[in-house]
């Protein structure tokens, strides 16, 4: 499994990037699957799920350097079990991880594809849609998007709408060293976190922390 980057973001705070190479039986070897896990893995019927959720086991395995189990919430919010906080994220070949002892984090990965500015009606408020040029819209759509995903991950309640719910401070896909603001507001009760992204030619990934 090719490890592409792996950022230390602060003390408490680690970033990793993979490309999957391995196929199944691989992942399965490395994954270790509890009777638990096991039972579950034998639901998925679709190869490619297979594979993405061996390997999210298999790299935690590799981060903590032993067996790690993954529980969930009644939101769907993975926990590692007497862990840090994690937030993964597949898509493709890429795999994220995302783990933290300091605050509850997330973390998203995507591929570069057209087909994402068919949802940005959906995903981007009318004071968001209005900031996109000709020339980056596609970038900035999927910048967009990824990091309202990584606020949605972050956040500690569900049923949360895109346009709504979820604000950026404006956004500079030319500048990969800007640290972008944001905040989820649901029923009154604001969350806001600090958000990173790193824009590649076939990919995007955004990651954050939650600052309060």
């Amino acid at each position: 499994m090719a490890l592409i980057r792996e950022f230390t973001l602060s003390t408490s705070t680690s970033l990793y990037l993979w490309e999957l190479t391995e196929n199944l039986p691989e992942l399965f070897q490395q994954a270790q699957l509890n009777p638990t896990e096991l039972q579950k893995y034998n639901t998925f019927t679709a190869p490619t799920r297979k594979r993405e959720w061996l390997a999210i086991r298999a790299l935690l395995n590799q981060i903590f350097q032993q067996k790690v189990e993954v529980t969930y919430n009644a939101m769907g919010k993975p926990f590692v079990t007497n862990g840090p906080h994690v937030s993964f994220s597949h898509c493709h070949k890429y795999v994220a991880v995302l783990t933290s002892t300091e605050a509850p984090v997330g973390v998203d990965v995507e591929v570069v594809t057209p087909r994402v500015l068919a949802v940005k009606d959906r995903v981007l408020s009318d004071a968001e849609l209005a900031t996109l040029s000709k020339n980056t819209e596609l970038q900035q759509v999927l910048v967009y998007w990824s990091l309202k995903e990584v606020l949605y991950k972050i956040a500690r309640v569900g049923l949360l709408d895109f346009r709504k719910n979820l604000f950026l401070s404006p956004v500079d896909v030319q500048n990969p060293e800007q640290h972008v603001q944001g905040h989820i507001l649901k029923d009154g009760v604001k969350t806001a976190a600090r958000l990173a992204f790193m824009l590649e030619d076939d990919w995007v990934i955004a990651w954050g922390m939650q600052t309060y």
